[in-house]
């Protein structure tokens, strides 16, 4: 599972990452951080729009640096020309993040192409390695809490944002969701009025792993279908995700030589790269030690 989740975080490429400490000290043994790992991903687009009229090109470091515009040319829109428009757009970003014994994040800051820092991460886990809380700094402050079932599935989330300037409470919001399990171990989620979210199938391996989740949503009847591998140490290495029968996008894992995640790529249906993660281990303040 905990495979399952760092895996999931990869591919979303969650914006988190470093600019200046503020560690906060942990509520539990397992929210302490123990390690720190520097994780940049860049997301690579290369389109050819005959309608739209644009195409995107790429260096060699995977970077936009030219837009070419279509032009329309009076009596000549079949021999339409393509004016090229120099660009030095970085898509790239650097995440800052710390990790907990049990490989939870529990810290992180996240940077922009130009280096600011957009959003700064607390997240807390409960023994069991549930996220019980959320906080991101940004624009004001928002806590976003969780609590879960027995089997670790979100029950309640609650958003609340609080003004940075006066300590108000600018906004609050929950949400709440139930499930109905069968004998064969599918269940169908509910949110509180009794609607049906979706419909879910799961299916594990003798280690326990996932291997396979069937998501039918309730409002538009689409299928999401996703499928996982692992290595002999039951590390997640990959994610095949299929939406209404289709490919949809393809994710890869490596490790490093200390079991470490090193890279994540995404591919699209194509084969085509969309997305990468790479990470690496760095300096950060030492178990107790708080820094402002």
């Amino acid at each position: 599972m905990k495979g399952k989740r760092i895996l999931a975080a990869l591919i979303a490429a969650a914006l988190t990452g470093g600019v200046t400490y503020a560690y906060v000290a942990p509520i539990r043994e397992n929210n302490t951080v123990v390690r720190w790992q520097l994780q940049t991903s860049t997301t690579q687009t290369e389109e050819v729009n005959t309608e739209v009229g644009m195409i995107y090109g790429m260096n060699t470091q995977d970077k936009p640096v030219e837009i070419y515009t279509r032009m329309e040319v009076t009596g000549q829109s079949e021999d339409a020309q393509w004016a090229a428009e120099q660009m030095n757009t970085d898509w790239s970003r650097s995440n800052l993040n710390a990790y907990d014994r049990n490989g939870n994040r529990v810290e992180g800051w996240g940077f922009d192409g130009d280096g600011k820092a957009v959003l700064h991460l607390h997240e807390r886990y409960d023994a069991h390695g549930n996220c019980v809380s959320q906080t991101g700094l940004s624009v004001g402050d928002t806590f976003t809490e969780y609590t879960y079932d027995e089997k670790g599935r979100i029950t309640s989330m609650t958003q609340t944002t609080i003004n940075a300037q006066t300590g108000d409470v600018e906004y609050q919001s929950t949400t709440t969701q139930t499930y109905t399990d069968r004998p064969d171990g599918s269940y169908t989620m509910q949110q509180s009025d009794g609607s049906i979210l979706s419909e879910i199938i799961q299916e594990y391996d003798a280690a326990g792993n996932l291997t396979e989740q069937h998501v039918t949503w309730g409002e538009d009847g689409q299928t999401i279908e996703t499928y996982y591998t692992y290595d002999d140490q039951n590390r997640a290495t990959g994610q095949d995700r299929y939406i209404n029968g289709q490919l949809e996008d393809r994710a890869v894992i490596e490790y490093d030589v200390d079991g470490l995640i090193s890279r994540a790529i995404t591919y699209d249906s194509t084969g085509a790269v969309i997305g990468t993660s790479e990470s690496r281990e760095v300096d950060g303040p030492q178990l107790g030690e708080d820094e402002t």
